[in-house]
């Protein structure tokens, strides 16, 4: 699984911005088969959302965003920090991205 770090802080009510860089078995970059998925974990590994990221951008082989709106708060809580992970195939393997973001 490869680790694209911290996305960064943001509060309940506001909008995270997910991306995910589809990378082949020797790490290039390279578009995926199929549209890449998410989901989102609390601390105590509780899932609280899922989806597909909906839009490749243009130009960037491989590189998808998701809007991901902290609008409910039950699932997104102040002071907690979120994995997500993201999965897609390339070159007919499944593979997986992992980022966090924290809760303010």
């Amino acid at each position: 699984m490869l680790d694209s770090g911290f996305i960064g802080h943001f509060p309940v009510g506001g909008t995270v911005l997910l991306f995910v860089q589809v990378r082949a078995q020797n790490l290039a970059v390279a578009a995926a088969t199929g549209t890449p998925t998410y989901k989102v974990f609390r601390p105590d590994g509780f899932q609280v959302d899922s989806g597909d990221m909906s839009n490749a951008v243009s130009g960037l082989t491989g590189f998808w965003i998701k809007s991901l709106e902290l609008t409910n708060p039950s699932d997104y809580q102040s002071g907690q920090t979120y994995t997500v992970v993201f999965s897609y195939s390339q070159g007919g393997t499944n593979r997986s991205s992992v980022s966090t973001f924290q809760v303010v």
